[in-house]
């Protein structure tokens, strides 16, 4: 059934079980139709968010972009990674290698990845990276799931 038709259904039978309540003065009194009234709601509310979100899916004729994977070295090797590494990233102005708990930004000025806020970072290995440090950053869940994608 099309979404909008189910929400126009329920704001019907909603409609009908508030005035059922207000004529029979029975809020406290049958608690039945009060729960089938806040049941209906619940999947009201849920039933337009999902009309809403289709709402915003790209138009026809528009291609959604993708965000760039978060790949930088692919060598990297997570199961060497401490439990709360995400990112593996080479450092711009010492030239190392570490784990990060956040993803870090690229600060252009600086020449260096840059954390706000609490995180964590680990010196790590090199795994043979090789390129400029600001193409080094290495997400943890992108190589998860590029590796999903070839098996």
């Amino acid at each position: 059934m099309d979404i909008q038709k189910s929400i126009d259904r329920l704001d019907v039978e909603i409609e009908e079980l508030k005035t059922k309540i207000d004529e029979e003065h029975m809020l406290c009194q049958d608690i039945t139709d009060l729960e089938e009234l806040i049941d209906k709601a619940i999947m009201f509310g849920d039933l337009c968010a999902k009309r809403d979100a289709k709402a915003q899916a790209v138009p026809e004729g528009f291609v959604l972009v993708k965000k760039r994977n978060l790949i930088g070295n692919p060598n990297v090797d997570f199961l060497q990674a401490p439990r709360w590494a995400k990112y593996w990233l080479m450092d711009g102005h010492s030239k190392k290698y570490w784990w990060s708990s956040v993803r870090p930004k690229k600060d252009m000025d600086l020449l260096c990845y840059v954390w706000g806020g609490q995180h964590f970072v680990g010196e790590a290995p090199s795994f043979g990276f090789a390129g400029p440090w600001n193409e080094s950053l290495t997400s943890k869940k992108a190589m998860i799931e590029a590796q999903e994608q070839k098996g």
